[in-house]
């Protein structure tokens, strides 16, 4: 298990059931550098991907245990102090990477990035989240700006607001997605709950879990089996059943192994667990 947090990235041992952390190449960071660490990526090489609060991307190499960061060659000249909140792998040689400034492409093998306009009214939007579903399709969530779609077919990117899809899309600040197997989105939002989207239609349905948190301030969500979790900002982890529609709420009232109320991310493991 990685973890970042304000001073580095860390390894859990779980067998001494103690943090390691990665020894960090000062040399190649900025003097004024922060490596308070915001997103880690795993792309399934040698590296993980690491994006940064104040310095956008960095790498971990697993060999030599060592974080450095990536010095690429940036096509925008507002790249300057990058705060990066997501990363997604599209290939083996091609990186996502969704930022304050806007949304960048960056060539793995070049070591270049470039910046992609998602929306002509605002080329530098905050960029927050993104997901590649079963075909290939990828979804950007941006703060205040709505649902961005990049069909894998045509190339073309379609956009999904308050404005041009009114009262279907519960919120335009777009935090998490994660996708049913049915190839439906669902889409968490700070100011508006959950909105559930079916891509074949492109229509927007009503769901049973959008009644029970709208107007919650969701920063999480993930899928297991028929439960869906949301991880909200002041109102704790609830336990969604999408047959039934029954909802179970963990706070630190109820559920003392909880440490706060503000749920931030969610990861299912593979063995079992839900961390939070």
């Amino acid at each position: 298990i990685w973890i970042g947090g304000e001073s580095g990235l860390y390894r859990f041992n779980a067998t001494k059931e103690e943090f390691i952390p990665a020894k960090i190449d000062t040399k190649t960071f900025p003097k004024d550098g922060s490596l308070h660490i915001a997103t880690i990526m795993e792309s399934g090489g040698e590296h993980l991907w690491v994006g940064t609060w104040t310095n956008g991307l960095a790498y971990y190499n697993r060999s030599d245990n060592v974080l450095s960061w990536s010095k690429p060659e940036i096509s925008s000249d507002k790249s300057g102090k990058m705060r990066v909140r997501s990363i997604l792998a599209e290939n083996s040689e091609t990186l996502w990477i969704c930022s304050n400034i806007g949304l960048f492409r960056h060539d793995i093998l070049q070591n270049r990035t470039s910046q992609v306009i998602l929306s002509t009214l605002k080329t530098d939007d905050n960029v927050y989240s993104c997901m590649k579903d079963k075909e290939g399709g990828i979804w950007f969530g941006t703060y205040f700006n709505g649902l961005h779609y990049l069909s894998p077919k045509a190339r073309q990117i379609e956009c999904y607001t308050n404005r041009n899809i009114p009262k279907k899309l519960n919120g335009s600040a777009i935090s998490s997605f994660c996708e049913d197997d049915k190839g439906n989105i669902f889409i968490a939002s700070e100011n508006g709950g959950l909105s559930l989207f079916d891509p074949v239609s492109k229509r927007f349905l009503d769901s049973v879990p959008s009644a029970k948190v709208t107007g919650h301030n969701v920063h999480a969500i993930c899928l297991d089996d028929r439960n869906l979790y949301t991880g909200t900002f002041s109102n704790g982890l609830k336990k969604i059943n999408l047959a039934t529609g029954k909802v179970r709420s963990f706070t630190e009232g109820n559920c003392p192994a909880l440490a706060s109320n503000n749920v931030f991310s969610l990861h299912k493991s593979v063995d079992g667990p839900l961390y939070i």
